[in-house]
């Protein structure tokens, strides 16, 4: 019990603020780390120290976001330039002086008091997440943002959203409480000026390619400011279904409400599409300190002024380059061809990621577990893989459901071109370690356990069975005489 509260409180201490199910998924997978011991209740006092440090470390890879969220103070800080008040239209307080001052002065029996507004803070805020396929990775950002923009103490009121992208149709505004019915993004609307929306999206869902997202953009931009908040970094940015470009950006401050930002590319040839379109880009900013405050900087900026910035070009590109799982699949290209093209494409440590991601059926837990498995891996990589065109979406992507349950399947070929890169004691490893973590999640009885020369590998359901029986198949030998004990081979 003591090391328990000791534990809690060193959490929020660090400002980490896990469910039940993230933290008790944290402590099973610190048993797994290097250096952990299954017997640490019994371990030394030393030997129990170095645990609570994998628990943390733990903690830090699989329940919190991208780095730039571990600096909640830095990122408060970095919106202080929005930290005004302006006085309620609705809402009065007793002016004490005032009222001191006509008792005094005037003589009058009864006590009037005089009204003044109160002071209230000066904006609101709506965070709209995308609620698309690919957005999965980035979820857990939903809630620490939000939390974010509680705590500042910058904002009057904070509202979140969710917006899937992936119809081809203007996409519907939804309550981030589940079960709640579908709104009209004309809902976001404030006519008085006061407000900021805050998109955060990958820019990859097909209401980004056919241009639906560019009018849903436009509808918020005519009563209020919008800013992308893009996951992704740099590198990526050309993923994404609109043209990231550079823009200059001029500012013209307001008798109330946010400064106006006239955002205009820097390209004469992007001024001329921009022109014909009759809107301007849309801002793009990065979760990191210094963005954050260069654009909580435009927007209370005194006085005119021209700056540099990252925007969205208006209309999606002809064509990307690598496929989403939102996006159409390239029937055309074999096996070998996607791997190798991933491979050349992104960072070595994604490409382990993919490979450890082979052994397993991949969904939003089983993605957390083998990142959480893979050295150094991060979200980053994990979006990397899932934006690569190895991986398609599997089921109907029309059924209400929730991003956990999505699930997802490489293409006919990929998973045993990318278990060639794993040495059977990888393999036989990450199986064992999925197996108990899926095992304890769903909560099921451990029938079956099958024997393998490294190894028992304990088989959780059907869809695990599946996947491991093509895995000990693509082995070979023993370990593919070792499939006959799965409950149902195929």
């Amino acid at each position: 019990m003591q090391n328990s509260r000791s534990l809690q409180r060193a959490l929020a201490g660090a400002n980490y603020e896990p469910t039940v199910r993230q933290l008790a998924d944290a402590l099973w997978l610190a048993r797994y780390l290097p250096g952990s011991s299954r017997t640490a209740g019994h371990a030394s006092p030393g030997a129990r120290d170095e645990a609570t440090q994998q628990v943390r470390g733990t903690a830090e890879s699989t329940l919190l976001p991208a780095s730039s969220l571990t600096e909640p103070l830095a990122l408060s800080r970095a919106l202080r330039p929005l930290r005004r008040t302006t006085p309620s239209r609705t809402t009065m307080v007793v002016d004490e002086a005032a009222t001191a001052d006509a008792v005094m002065h005037g003589g009058v029996a009864i006590w009037q008091p005089k009204l003044r507004p109160a002071a209230e803070r000066w904006l609101d805020v709506s965070l709209v997440a995308d609620d698309s396929a690919s957005m999965v990775v980035w979820q857990s950002w939903v809630t620490n943002l939000k939390q974010l923009l509680d705590r500042a103490g910058v904002f009057r009121k904070t509202r979140v959203w969710l917006l899937d992208t992936d119809a081809d149709r203007q996409p519907a505004l939804r309550s981030y409480a589940p079960g709640r019915p579908a709104h009209d993004p004309l809902e976001l609307t404030d006519r008085t000026g006061r407000q900021v929306v805050l998109v955060l999206s990958d820019c990859v869902g097909n209401a980004w390619r056919t241009g639906a997202m560019f009018r849903t953009l436009e509808q918020w931009r005519h009563s209020g400011t919008v800013a992308v908040v893009q996951p992704l970094a740099e590198r990526m940015w050309r993923r994404c279904a609109p043209e990231l470009i550079r823009v200059r950006v001029t500012t013209r401050p307001q008798a109330t409400g946010p400064t106006r930002l006239h955002i205009v590319p820097e390209d004469a040839a992007l001024q001329d599409a921009a022109m014909q379109l009759r809107t301007d880009p849309t801002l793009v900013i990065r979760l990191d300190p210094t963005w954050l405050n260069w654009w909580a900087s435009l927007l209370t900026s005194p006085d005119a002024g021209v700056h540099s910035g990252i925007a969205l070009l208006p209309t999606p590109r002809p064509a990307l380059d690598q496929n989403g799982p939102s996006a159409p699949a390239e029937d055309s290209a074999g096996p070998r061809e996607r791997v190798g093209r991933f491979r050349a494409s992104v960072s070595p440590k994604a490409f382990e990621l993919a490979a450890h991601l082979a052994i397993v059926p991949v969904s939003l837990s089983t993605m957390t577990l083998i990142q959480s498995l893979t050295p150094e891996a991060t979200q980053l990589h994990l979006a990397e893989v899932l934006l690569g065109g190895l991986l398609a979406r599997v089921g109907d992507p029309t059924a209400t459901s929730t991003q956990n349950e999505m699930q997802y399947d490489f293409h006919p070929g990929v998973r045993e071109e990318l278990l060639v890169y794993l040495s059977r004691e990888e393999i036989v490893s990450l199986l064992r370690a999925a197996g108990e973590f899926l095992h304890a999640r769903i909560d099921a009885p451990m029938d079956h356990r099958i024997t393998t020369p490294l190894g028992r590998i304990p088989i959780p359901n059907g869809s695990f069975a599946a996947v491991t029986y093509r895995v000990l198949q693509h082995l070979g030998g023993t370990y593919a005489n070792a499939t006959s004990e799965l409950p149902a081979a195929p």
